[in-house]
């Protein structure tokens, strides 16, 4: 808390180069006070600003945004519509005190009494009406198992070689998996002879998956394809796998 202020921070200068602060709010919009812009290829433009008025406080968050411009914008439209609606109340404890829950067991009375039936000797019929259904059967031989198709490659593919296409890095094959298809549908045909597939690497002790596409006759053909994605608003770069 005590190194807050520094969010509101419009520009520095180390040495002789002057920095300045991403938050393009501040100074802009009344209440702004900070606190952190940020930009991947998957995930856009972002940020997260805290804006204050009196004793109202609220923090806004923007996500996905096409450009630091659009993305500026709706933040400025949240602020204006949110702060002066925020509540002036005094916020609680900030972290709740650890204490044991007291634990309830449901219960109910019986709505009425169990009948045990008296044993029995007489056999079971051999034979099987027609009403009555098979309610078990003996185990059939198993089969061989059969693979399934799976239309983007599984992790690690070693066979993948020469120029590839990468459009993400993501936390989960399946967000990755997922990000593919999407992207070979709004691809408008670009990528249809190619085949996606991913692979993993690690940072800091957590494993992420790439979203690649492979299938180009080299470096231009590569490069020339994530040109044409770029202009249709897919972000994507070119790299020897």
């Amino acid at each position: 808390p005590q190194y807050y202020d520094y969010f509101s921070t419009r520009s520095f200068t180390y040495g002789k180069r002057r920095m300045g602060n991403h938050n393009r709010l501040l100074g802009r919009v009344n209440g702004v006070d900070g606190i952190k812009t940020g930009y991947t290829r998957a995930s856009g433009f972002n940020l997260v600003t805290s804006a204050v008025s009196g004793k109202r406080r609220i923090v806004a968050v923007v996500l996905g945004g096409r450009t630091g411009a659009s993305r500026n914008a709706q933040m400025t439209a949240l602020v204006k519509q949110y702060l002066p609606k925020a509540t002036t109340r005094q916020g609680g404890q900030l972290i709740a005190k650890s204490r044991t829950a007291t634990i309830t067991v449901a219960s109910a009375a019986p709505s009425a009494k169990a009948t045990t039936l008296p044993k029995t000797n007489i056999p079971l019929p051999k034979a099987k009406p027609d009403n009555v259904q098979t309610a078990y059967a003996a185990t059939p031989t198993p089969k061989a198992p059969v693979p399934l198709v799976d239309p983007v490659r599984t992790a690690s593919v070693p066979d993948v070689k020469g120029w590839v296409i990468q459009v993400a890095s993501l936390p989960t094959r399946d967000e990755a998996v997922a990000f593919i298809e999407k992207t070979q549908r709004n691809a408008g045909g670009l990528l249809k002879r190619t085949e996606g597939f991913t692979s993993t690497f690690e940072k800091d002790g957590t494993t992420y998956y790439r979203a690649r596409f492979a299938g180009f006759s080299g470096k231009s053909a590569a490069w020339n394809t994530c040109a044409a994605l770029k202009r249709q608003k897919i972000g994507c770069y070119a790299t020897q796998q």
